[in-house]
């Protein structure tokens, strides 16, 4: 299941907190952040397995990046984290993360 979150109020530690506490509450594999503006990138897991994947603020303007938070249940489906690069013709893009997909037979 995939949830997403208007997170401009998780761009600290404090606020991540309270958004994971929240999302315990719920059933989720994923939940897509947007705006989460956190002053420098970040990936790390927590100690109960959860990926959290967070996104920088652009410098001189008023726009965040996204952000991940990922499930322990399914965190062995990321690949990998990496921040997109924007050219100077168009506006920064999102970061992304590469998930395996696997087929049902």
């Amino acid at each position: 299941m995939l949830c997403t979150y208007n997170a401009r109020t998780v761009s600290t530690n404090a606020h991540l907190h309270a958004l994971l506490e929240a999302a315990g509450r719920i059933t989720f594999h994923v939940i897509a952040l947007q705006e989460t503006k956190t002053k420098k990138s970040e990936v790390r897991q927590l100690n109960d397995g959860t990926l959290i994947i967070r996104g920088e603020k652009f410098p001189s303007r008023n726009v965040g990046d996204v952000g991940f938070v990922v499930h322990p249940a399914v965190t062995h489906l990321v690949d990998s984290s990496c921040p997109v690069t924007s050219s100077s013709h168009f506006p920064p893009s999102p970061s992304t993360a590469k998930v395996h997909q696997h087929r049902q037979l």
